[in-house]
């Protein structure tokens, strides 16, 4: 789930308190919870801290730990035991114990200054790599999550289950998900529920931000077509069907095409629908009840007086491919 915002968010949000908290220990009692520990406290070089000293320090004493910590070592090594943090802030730590606790030990410090070199090299060489060759990293992610609620929201489309036990599922997904692609699916089942057109809006401007493509079939494309119910878009979408990826967007495809007499693009989205080998034994009789339903549309519309045209050849009309496909789905089903 790294391709989600969320996790740099948290980041930043632990990055924040950090600071902010560490800035509120210095100005109010010039120490931290581990000053406390130690018996030390923290001054301003011309008296107490100001905001703007507090708020330096703590911000570099993070940058410290970005780095490993090693930053620290300066407490060795410089000649007035100051580390960055507190040079960059004006400040100094004084010890209120008799003798500070690191004068008992001995310490190498051309060791400790060729280590803290060295591990500051290191982590600026691996920041280096990094941003230069993001762009060939391969995420392996966990899309068992994703398909789940794929099939899930696909079988709740299918079955019309729009109830409160429905809704509360999909709502827990959204929260528990890092996923942008299982978020999509989520905000799309909402998006069909929802009444309030600003709503609408705002959900379908989300889906196209987690799930940016504007082919047909597209989950951006079919939230859009939510909005508006273009029968022009739809007209298009069964004429030139593409290979449609989720459930969802088949179901939704399927069961629009149906409801707009759109039979022929109805009809190759539900044979895509049965070929599809991950299918739950709940999703395939939710899908032979929705198989009822079209054979019976598409036999009332083959029932249905079909106007000739004054071109056709001695009033008989041409049949294409698609009106083939279809008598031959009616031909099927009727012999079972």
């Amino acid at each position: 789930g790294f391709e989600s915002d969320i996790w740099y968010q948290i980041v930043l949000l632990w990055a924040l308190t950090f600071i902010i908290i560490h800035t509120f220990f210095l100005y109010f009692t010039a120490t931290t919870p581990g000053g406390m520990i130690m018996h030390t406290r923290v001054y301003g070089l011309n008296g107490k801290m100001s905001w703007n000293q507090c708020l330096l320090r703590s911000t570099f004493s993070f940058f410290s730990f970005l780095f490993l910590g090693l930053p620290f070592l300066e407490v060795v090594t410089h000649a007035t035991k100051r580390a960055w943090h507190d040079r960059v802030s004006d400040t100094v730590v004084a010890d209120l114990k008799d003798r500070p606790f690191y004068d008992v030990l001995v310490f190498n410090v051309k060791g400790a200054r060729f280590i803290m070199i060295v591990g500051i090299f290191m982590v600026l060489a691996t920041l280096n790599s990094v941003m230069t060759s993001r762009g060939e990293f391969t995420f392996i992610p966990d899309d068992s999550s994703t398909e789940q609620t794929d099939s899930f929201v696909a079988q709740a489309l299918l079955k019309k289950d729009f109830s409160e036990d429905t809704q509360n599922e999909i709502e827990e997904r959204i929260w528990s998900s890092g996923r942008r692609a299982e978020k999509a699916l989520a905000y799309f089942f909402k998006l069909q529920v929802e009444k309030n057109d600003d709503v609408k809006v705002a959900l379908s401007e989300q889906i196209c931000k987690w799930s940016p493509s504007e082919k047909s079939g597209s989950l951006c494309l079919l939230s859009k077509y939510s909005l508006t119910n273009d029968t022009k878009l739809l007209k298009e979408m069964a004429q030139n069907p593409v290979e449609v990826h989720s459930l969802t967007s088949k179901v939704f495809l399927m069961k629009e095409f149906t409801e707009n007499s759109q039979y022929t693009g109805a009809l190759k989205v539900y044979q895509q629908l049965k070929k599809q080998a991950s299918l739950t034994t709940s999703f395939k009789d939710s899908l032979k009840i929705w198989d009822v339903s079209l054979f019976w549309a598409l036999r009332e519309n083959q029932l249905k007086p079909k106007r000739v045209p004054a071109s056709a050849d001695g009033g008989a009309v041409k049949k294409d491919e698609s009106a083939a496909a279809i008598e031959e789905y009616i031909k099927e089903r009727e012999l079972k």
